[in-house]
This record gives structure tokens, C-alpha cells and sequence, in this order.
């Protein structure tokens, strides 16, 4: 195995990025775990699925339908469903870089490449796959993660907040 061609330079700011993702992703996922609790637990989501989804996939497709069918939560729907799209939409490139190895940057273009192992379609094999983005997409994915992080708890809030006001 060789080593990556990523010069000194520039490690510090993947560094930086690669943290600033995947410490951010922390914050947004346990977002969707409390909005996952909280429909499964206090507004009938237990009637939409019969176990509570543990694995991001099942929880996107949970929340989807929960804040589509379930009325209590009809008024956080917007925003709610905008923020599991984009955590959605993000979700694979974390992926990528947290279960790849970063083996390659091009000063050039800003290429980051990351090498991971994949499954062949029939789930039976490893094949070797790359992940490739722009370092300045990197930062973005990082900085959206950021301002993610910050808008869930308030997210939550405001849903905790209504239904408390509708028990009352």
C-alpha cells in the first residue's frame, strides 16, 4: 500500500474539514434520532412502523412518512422534511469519507480522493471504489453540517414546544 500523495501543507485543513464533518454529523443524526423518538413515542409513529428504526436509511423513509400522516407534527413538516432531505442528500458523502482512506489530493483541481471498499451489487464481494470530492465542497458539506448542527435542537424545541401546547 502506498502512501497517500497528500502533501503537509494541506492535511491539516482536510484535517479540519474531515473533523468539522463528521463531528457535526453527530449533532444532526441525534437530531433525527430525538424527532424519531418523538413521533414513535408521543404522536402515533408506532402505528406507521412497529420497531423503532435504528439505521439511518430506515429512519429517512420513518421521519418522511411521520411528518407527512401524522397531524401533531403538520406544522413542523416544511422544515423538518427539508433538513432529513438534506442530511440525506449529505449522508453518502460522509459515508464515503469516514469509511474511506484518504489516499490522494490534487493541488490543481482540489481533488481529495478517498479509497473505500464496496460491495459488488449482489453483496457477495469487496471491490476496491474511490470517493472523490473538491476540497472547497468538502468545506461546504462541513460548514452546512455546522449550521445543521445548530438548527435541529432548535427544530426539536419548536416541536416539543407545540405539543405541549396541544395537550394542553
Amino acid at each position: 500500500m502506498r502512501e497517500p500523495s497528500v502533501s503537509p501543507e494541506i492535511m491539516p485543513h482536510i484535517i479540519t474539514s474531515v473533523g468539522m464533518l463528521v463531528l457535526n454529523w453527530s449533532f444532526v443524526e441525534n437530531t433525527l434520532d430525538m424527532w424519531t423518538a418523538i413521533a414513535y413515542r408521543d404522536v402515533g409513529g408506532d402505528e406507521i412502523e412497529k420497531e423503532i428504526p435504528k439505521m439511518f436509511s430506515r429512519k429517512v423513509k420513518y421521519l418522511r412518512k411521520c411528518f407527512r400522516r401524522l397531524a401533531p407534527l403538520a406544522p413542523h413538516r416544511k422544515a423538518c422534511l427539508h433538513f432529513v432531505e438534506r442530511a440525506k442528500a449529505i449522508s453518502d458523502i460522509r459515508h464515503n469519507i469516514v469509511h474511506g482512506t484518504l489516499s490522494d489530493y490534487d493541488p490543481e483541481t482540489e481533488m481529495i480522493t478517498f479509497s473505500i471498499l464496496e460491495l459488488n451489487p449482489d453483496k457477495t464481494q469487496h471491490i476496491a471504489g474511490k470517493a472523490k470530492i473538491v476540497g472547497r465542497d468538502l468545506i461546504g458539506f462541513a460548514n452546512e453540517l455546522l449550521a445543521m448542527a445548530s438548527t435541529g435542537p432548535v427544530l426539536t424545541q419548536s416541536i416539543l414546544d407545540s405539543l405541549e401546547s396541544q395537550d394542553h
